[in-house]
């Protein structure tokens, strides 16, 4: 019985992690007054380039200096961007098998924005 109810317990906490790993959507906001990149986990180079190809429209160069993938699937990658501006940033991030975080950048379009470009983790 004891072994049984170890077994059932593991498998549970096995089944919860495939669940919890599962890659969450990238999203992309183009808007006047500001940019949100974020990446996902499990994304594949065509969705990279996607939102690349996105970024040269509206003057933002977006360079993948290190993509790292799994079946296919990102799991980690670092990046750096560049505005019309010549406002720059970069970051590096692995993404974690169990937490869903938000990782990419950020840039504010207004003129009087306290902060007008972020990276990383948010």
């Amino acid at each position: 019985m004891r072994k049984e109810l170890v077994f059932i317990v593991a498998l549970a906490l096995m089944a919860s992690a495939f669940l919890v790993q599962r890659h969450t959507e990238p999203e992309v906001i183009i808007s006047d007054e500001k940019i949100e990149v974020f990446f996902a986990k499990g994304m594949s180079q065509s969705e990279l380039k996607t939102i690349q190809n996105q970024m040269r429209e509206v003057g933002i160069t977006l360079t993948y200096t290190d993509l790292k993938f799994r079946n296919d699937r990102l799991t980690s990658m670092k990046f750096d961007i560049k505005d019309s501006n010549g406002q720059s940033g970069g970051a590096y991030y692995t993404f974690p098998f169990f937490l869903k975080r938000r990782f990419g950048f950020f840039i504010s379009r207004k003129a009087d924005a306290p902060v007008s470009l972020m990276v990383g983790n948010f």
